[in-house]
């Protein structure tokens, strides 16, 4: 069977085989929590780590995916900004 950490929890658990453990379901709260855009310093005191590098070293992989949907917000953002002060609307009336 796959290792949790190698494949995410998605494939394991809709086979139905798999039975996780206390510390299975720790990361995986964690890992939604990230996914939903938790700070990490917030997060990182909710699991109870003594810093929040504990955390990023063990959440790294996660924060990447983050960071990319940050950059694309804020890209979207900015296209937007330009769009408005150009009195160009995204309405299709």
């Amino acid at each position: 069977m796959a290792d949790w950490h190698d494949t995410g929890p998605w494939p394991i658990c809709e086979s139905r085989t798999f039975t996780p453990t206390l510390h299975d379901l720790r990361h995986c709260y964690a890992s939604l929590m990230i996914d939903a855009g938790a700070d990490i310093s917030t997060l990182s005191k909710l699991m109870g780590h003594t810093s929040i590098s504990v955390t990023a070293d063990i959440y790294t992989h996660m924060l990447k995916a983050v960071g990319q949907r940050a950059v694309e917000g804020v890209a979207a953002l900015v296209a937007r900004t330009s769009l408005a002060q150009e009195g160009v609307s995204n309405d299709a009336s």
